[in-house]
This record gives C-alpha cells, sequence and structure tokens, in this order.
C-alpha cells in the first residue's frame, strides 16, 4: 500500500514537473527575447579590397557601408578601402562613398591605385605574388598578392594604432553584398 501511494505521488510529481516545464518552454517562446543594443562602446575597422566591381558599388555596398556606419555611430568605425587599378568605374564609385561618408563624419582611408594589373605584372619581383610559369610567362600567385593588397587595406590601422586609436574587431567586407538590420530578430522572418 505504501508502494502503491508511493508510486502514485512520484507519478504525480514527475507530471506536475513536466506540465510546469512545458509551460515555461512554451512562454518563452511567445516572447520575443530583447532585441540587442548596438553597441556604441565598441570600436570597428572595416578593411575592404576593390578591383572592378563599381556596379556591385553602385548597386549595394556603398549604401550598406553608409547604413552600417550611420547605425554604429561615425565615431566607432573607420573604414578602409583600396583599389588596385580597376579598369572601370571604381574609382568614381568609392570617390562618391568617401564624399557620403565625409558628410557624416566617419574617419576613413579610401586609397586609389593607378598600378594596373600589366603593371603590377612588368615591375614585380617573385616575392611580390609574381612568378615564371613554365610556358614562359609571368602568372600571379593569387594568396601572396591578395595578402599584400590586404595588408594596403590594414596600412591606417598601424598608423591609428601609433596615435593611440585602437578597434576592438576588425571586419572584412570585400565585396560582400550586405544588409544593415536593426529592428528585426532573426527568427520572425521579417525583413528591414
Amino acid at each position: 500500500m505504501l508502494l502503491k501511494r508511493t508510486s502514485l505521488a512520484s507519478l504525480l510529481v514527475f507530471v506536475l514537473w513536466n506540465i510546469i516545464d512545458v509551460h515555461h518552454i512554451h512562454r518563452a517562446m511567445l516572447i520575443p527575447p530583447r532585441k540587442p543594443a548596438v553597441p556604441t562602446s565598441s570600436r570597428l575597422y572595416i578593411a575592404s579590397l576593390h578591383y572592378n566591381n563599381a556596379a556591385l558599388l553602385r548597386d549595394y555596398w556603398n549604401d550598406a557601408v553608409v547604413e552600417l556606419s550611420k547605425t554604429l555611430g561615425p565615431d566607432n568605425v573607420f573604414i578602409a578601402a583600396y583599389e588596385s587599378g580597376s579598369s572601370d568605374d571604381t574609382k568614381h564609385m568609392l570617390s562618391e562613398l568617401d564624399y557620403r561618408l565625409a558628410k557624416l563624419g566617419v574617419p576613413r582611408s579610401i586609397v586609389h591605385s593607378n598600378k594596373t594589373h600589366a603593371d603590377e605584372i612588368k615591375g614585380a619581383s617573385p616575392s611580390d605574388g609574381w612568378i615564371e610559369s613554365i610556358q614562359g610567362t609571368r602568372e600571379l600567385r593569387r594568396i601572396p598578392y591578395l595578402a599584400r593588397l590586404r595588408n594596403l587595406s590594414l596600412k591606417a590601422l598601424k598608423e591609428l594604432a601609433e596615435v593611440a586609436v585602437t578597434f576592438d574587431k576588425i571586419l572584412f567586407l570585400n565585396d560582400v553584398v550586405f544588409q544593415v538590420r536593426t529592428n528585426a530578430h532573426p527568427w520572425d522572418g521579417s525583413r528591414n
């Protein structure tokens, strides 16, 4: 008899515990979590490399960088863009971005290189990322070449560190299409 009562009491406690647990889980799923505030004390160095991507800059990238700068606050970002010998309208589009960021008061370094890829081949040593192929042509070793350009995009970071301006994070954007979303929760499917 005692065993039966103990078993019944244990079963009742187990069922009640599960009902309460399911209720808490269900309630947590219905109440949207608080949206995290944009960290205003965090500083972000945004570096990018550009080559012949004027259409992307015009249609997406420039607007997104301006919006990101507004969202994070001009004092919390530094934009460093390095353009490497483009033959399209990339230089112009980056100049337009430079103008827009200046109006917002965003610190930045936007560098245009007049050195074309043909110039790079003529004056490059093998350590610069170019090699002589078996066919006797000079060819690009992509990774060392891009690493050198990446380091050029980080030049301002080193210069700023020398005058005690530091950053919490470095973000390499390059030619990535992105959108700044500040009012949406990742699980609700809304778009802003």
